[in-house]
């Protein structure tokens, strides 16, 4: 019971605020909620600065930079249109015209297509990342959390505040890269192989 009270008061933390949870502990449960230890962790930081991460970023930047070269062109081209399309209004038929605007809203589309696919390809990385290492940094997660003996670990992007003593991201992205680095150097040889072919 005492543990379900400490809970609940850790979840009205989150959801209000210390300040508000301060007010419905009583001495004894305000004492154990301090004596619990508590970490906390960005996880992105596995989608940026893990060994493994860093070997797919060239190639996603590549892609990244192949779509944003297209829509570029796209754009110049919209540009040029709806240039042509004011100087040609007054002399132009109106078929002409609207010719002209269709021509524009199709560049357009191709604009927000592309668009679109960029931010699938990055959302499909993170996705294929989660499913392929997520059991990975769960176990590198427990590592530390046994480590430092933590009770608790929270998600930063929740939390408005926190010292950052209590951060342990750069604790399990080692514990990461240091349990990935087998599939790092198979991952490594692939991409070196493909290169050279």
């Amino acid at each position: 019971m005492k543990q379900l009270k400490i809970l609940i008061t850790i979840a009205l933390i989150s959801m209000f605020g210390s300040v508000y949870a301060a007010d419905i502990l009583d001495a004894k449960q305000s004492t154990a909620l301090n004596q619990l230890k508590i970490g906390f962790m960005n996880q992105d930081i596995l989608f940026e600065q893990s060994a493994i991460a860093k070997l797919y970023k060239p190639r996603m930047d590549a892609q990244a930079r192949q779509v944003d070269a297209k829509i570029a062109e796209l754009v110049a081209q919209f540009q040029k249109l709806e240039q042509d399309y004011k100087s040609e209004q007054g002399i132009a038929t109106d078929e002409e015209l609207q010719t002209m605007q269709q021509a524009m809203q199709q560049k357009e589309y191709e604009v927000q297509n592309l668009q679109q696919q960029l931010q699938q390809m990055l959302a499909n990385f993170g996705q294929s990342f989660s499913q392929q290492f997520g059991s990975v940094f769960r176990s590198a997660l427990e590592l530390v959390v046994q480590d430092k003996q933590l009770d608790l670990v929270f998600d930063a992007t929740s939390l408005l505040y926190v010292n950052n003593e209590l951060n342990i991201s750069h604790d399990v992205l080692a514990k990461f890269d240091e349990l990935t680095a087998t599939s790092y150097l198979k991952i490594k040889a692939q991409f070196e192989s493909q290169t050279v072919k």
